[in-house]
């Protein structure tokens, strides 16, 4: 049989049996190999994962594709495996239960970093506030975010919502730029700098410049001696 010594525990080996068969009009078999490779693998391999689910589309077994999709994301939560399940299912017309499902697993991973009972699983609970930034429910991702949330998570999330939630958007900005205020080098100066200009940002939508100017002031006053910083304050007009 072809190449069948040495099968590898994420089912490359499989993937590439299965392109085999298919060259030799065999995609019955094909199909039966690639699916096997799924069935061995602890953690399902991703090309061969889409391998799957794309001869069951070929096939018309759109259920079946969805079906590779939830093991695939069950085996290895992330942000990909989590929009390839919501392609599948979308085309499948099954994304509303597909959504709830995998976004319940990711609320119990992120309940468990909470608990501190995802040891080794840094990523368990920030994968939840990717996922529903990716689906544009910010309101719930910024519900989600306490103490899962990675600077960069929280970051981003501010600057989503700083529009619409300008005051929990300027708390971040203030307690990022709190945390960097010990920081030298341009680095650190440009991103004091940028969360600066977003914080401004955030007074203005609040109607509290003046809050922002005596904030800017003491800052400036703080930090005189770091001539780099105070020059690239002053080249973003933050006076």
């Amino acid at each position: 049989r072809v190449m069948e010594a040495g099968r590898d525990n994420p089912g490359r080996r499989h993937l590439r049996i299965a392109a085999e068969l298919e060259r030799a009009g065999r995609p019955e078999e094909a199909l039966a190999w690639a699916e096997q490779g799924l069935a061995e693998a602890v953690r399902p391999d991703e090309q061969l994962t889409d391998d799957v689910a794309a001869r069951f589309w070929t096939r018309g077994r759109g259920e079946d594709a969805v079906a590779v999709r939830r093991a695939r994301f069950a085996a290895a939560r992330d942000l990909g495996a989590f929009r390839r399940l919501r392609a599948d299912a979308e085309r499948a017309s099954a994304w509303p239960a597909n959504r709830e499902w995998a976004l319940d697993l990711l609320r119990a991973d992120a309940s468990a970093v909470r608990a501190g009972q995802a040891p080794g699983r840094p990523e368990a609970g920030p994968v939840l506030l990717d996922a529903l930034i990716d689906e544009g429910d910010l309101d719930a991702a910024w519900d989600a975010a306490r103490g899962i949330a990675t600077d960069g998570q929280l970051l981003r999330l501010a600057d989503l919502i700083a529009d619409t939630r300008p005051a929990d958007a300027l708390a971040v900005y203030l307690s990022q730029l709190a945390a960097l205020e010990t920081g030298t080098g341009e680095h650190a100066y440009q991103r004091m700098a940028r969360l600066l200009t977003s914080a401004r940002a955030c007074h203005a939508r609040l109607g509290t410049r003046e809050a922002f100017a005596a904030y800017l002031s003491a800052f400036r006053a703080k930090h005189k001696r770091k001539r780099r910083l105070i020059a690239i304050l002053d080249a973003r007009q933050l006076r």
